[in-house]
């Protein structure tokens, strides 16, 4: 059973998000350790509400450098970076009418996060880029 994929569903509060703003840091959490020699899985947060806006993100990406160290929240501006690596907007209706849209997502999403951490992605390496 623990060599099966793992799948979480969470659903917000929206009237809370609302009240504080759509802060980022108030948003649905998204856990990411950047350490490659211990992490078993990533988590890839699809959602229909993410926005490509610092100030307003339906997702509180919190990262950590290795196991075992505290996580920190991101800023908006690097959650922005995230996208398309551990973040990805569904197009509501896209996944209905296109069946490996997910799983081709999934494989997009692993290519820009490797992109990320060695820096071809944005000119910086990924621990740079989320202040670690």
């Amino acid at each position: 059973a623990d060599a099966l994929p793992r799948l979480s569903a969470v659903q917000d509060d929206y009237d809370w998000w609302k009240a504080r703003g759509y802060n980022p840091s108030s948003g649905k959490p998204l856990w990411l350790t950047l350490e490659p020699d211990h992490i078993e899985w990533r988590h890839i947060f699809f959602d229909d509400n993410i926005h490509h806006d610092a100030n307003d993100s339906i997702v509180a990406v919190r990262a950590r450098r290795a196991a075992g160290s505290p996580f920190t929240p991101v800023s908006g501006e690097a959650t922005i970076e995230l996208h398309g690596s551990v973040l990805k907007k569904v197009p509501t209706v896209r996944p209905i009418l296109d069946h490996a849209w997910f799983i081709d997502q999934i494989s997009l999403c692993e290519q820009r996060f490797e992109a990320l951490r060695d820096g071809t992605a944005s000119g910086s390496n990924l621990a740079k880029l989320l202040g670690l």
